[in-house]
């Protein structure tokens, strides 16, 4: 992309719009539509597909950047959602205010931002998924083209989700359904099959080998932890991300979800069936006490079994030290080109 960008006049160019990496401050991109990272790189992957070898099977891997902020999508995309049309989650959550000293570790992205600066976000996160759905489109019609549609799976997926304001938060590290219930399509003519099956069960980065492996024929390695889901079920799924006060642990079964934060050793349960936006904590409601169990026999590490004495959760106590506040821009970017010696001077 860097070499592209240099041959075509814009070297150094791609961060120009001031925008940084994690934060929710949009506007429009400002070099031509073919310079867009997501435009750029699906004609890139359109040429690798037209020049496979057609005598040997392909696997071909797409990686967007985007909706990942910055936030700066084409403008004939922010056009398409009227910003009268964006609406913020309105419905109140009735956690009570145990939770709160370890979410305010979470909420300094937002503990400024206006009703009006949200929506702008929203609206720019919208557009942005919008183009990669037109991009996908062009790959598509690529594989068509090229008269690999009856023979090729396509699976679609997301590394982490996005809270995009949803309890006051944003970003991806923590365990709400927003950040943590990603996508994962399976689609194509082998797998017609299974076709217009939504299936609800358990399901994680992990399974995504062994699951395609074992859908072509390809024996899977031992060391693989993961499983196939398209023949294999998972009764609960442990997840960890974050060290110190950010720190989350969270066990599910798929109906209950059992987050825990062990700065100030809070608890919440969802039924994420009945209430997926997470506004119901039922813990001390409904008995959790199997999730509760199956978390701390996977925690590991030694901070991780710091929080556990005799069996149980202890976490560690709130202490009074400041939340701290980012003065840097937190990954901003800059010019990348290197200036002249002359400028330099």
């Amino acid at each position: 992309y860097q070499i592209w960008l240099g041959e075509h006049g814009y070297a150094g160019k791609e961060f120009l719009h001031g925008m940084g990496n994690n934060t929710y401050v949009t506007r429009p991109w400002h070099l031509p539509e073919e310079a867009h990272p997501t435009v750029w790189a699906t004609r890139q992957m359109c040429r690798m597909i037209e020049r496979r070898d057609p005598t040997r099977p392909s696997f071909f891997y797409m990686s967007y950047q985007f909706p990942h902020p910055p936030l700066v999508p084409l403008q004939s995309y922010l056009d398409m959602y009227p910003l009268e049309d964006i609406r913020l989650d309105g419905e109140e959550d009735d956690w009570g205010s145990g939770v709160d000293p370890v979410l305010s570790y979470f909420r300094n992205e937002t503990a400024a931002m206006s009703p009006l600066e949200r929506r702008l976000a929203i609206r720019a996160f919208y557009a942005q998924c919008t183009l990669i759905d037109h991009q996908i489109r062009l790959l598509v019609g690529t594989l068509r083209e090229n008269g690999m549609t009856d023979n090729t799976v396509i699976a679609f997926l997301s590394d982490h989700g996005e809270m995009l304001f949803h309890h006051d938060l944003v970003g991806k590290r923590i365990f709400y359904n927003e950040s943590s219930n990603v996508p994962f399509f399976i689609a194509g003519k082998p797998m017609a099959p299974y076709a217009g099956t939504v299936d609800p069960s358990l399901c994680s980065l992990e399974d995504v080998m062994p699951t395609l492996l074992t859908l072509f024929g390809i024996p899977v390695p031992e060391t693989v932890e993961g499983i196939d889901i398209l023949h294999s079920r998972k009764e609960m799924l442990f997840g960890e991300i974050s060290e110190g006060r950010k720190a989350t642990r969270m066990a599910t079964d798929g109906t209950y979800k059992f987050i825990y934060y062990p700065y100030g050793n809070v608890r919440q349960l969802f039924n994420i069936r009945e209430d997926p936006h997470e506004h119901h904590d039922l813990y001390g409601k409904v008995p959790c006490d199997r999730l509760e169990r199956y978390l701390v026999e996977s925690l590991h590490g030694e901070e991780d079994l710091s929080w556990v004495r005799d069996g149980k959760l202890c976490g560690v106590p709130v202490d009074d030290a400041p939340v701290p506040i980012s003065y840097d821009l937190i990954n901003q970017r800059g010019l990348h080109w290197p200036l002249p010696e002359s400028f330099r001077r």
